[in-house]
């Protein structure tokens, strides 16, 4: 029973501990002025805006995010 106990605290601890990790991450990437860092290495073309291709890669990975923590609060409640 304690083992019980024991694997399911540290199952929480876990959640917690990635639902704070994610929430700092998804704080700096809501501010504006953090861009996210893209490499093209197989790109040889012109026009490709890296601003705007941030922003759309900024975007993805924010709505991963808070879909991933909304997941983790449904554990929760």
């Amino acid at each position: 029973m304690e083992n019980l106990i024991n694997e399911k605290f540290n199952s929480i601890k876990e959640l917690v501990h990635e639902y704070d990790e994610l929430k700092g991450f998804l704080n700096k990437l809501e501010n504006n002025k953090n861009l996210i860092a893209i490499i093209q290495s197989d790109y040889d073309g012109p026009g490709l805006n890296y601003s705007t291709y941030s922003d759309i890669v900024k975007q993805t990975i924010i709505s991963a995010i808070k879909n991933r923590m909304a997941e983790i609060s449904k554990q929760f409640n």
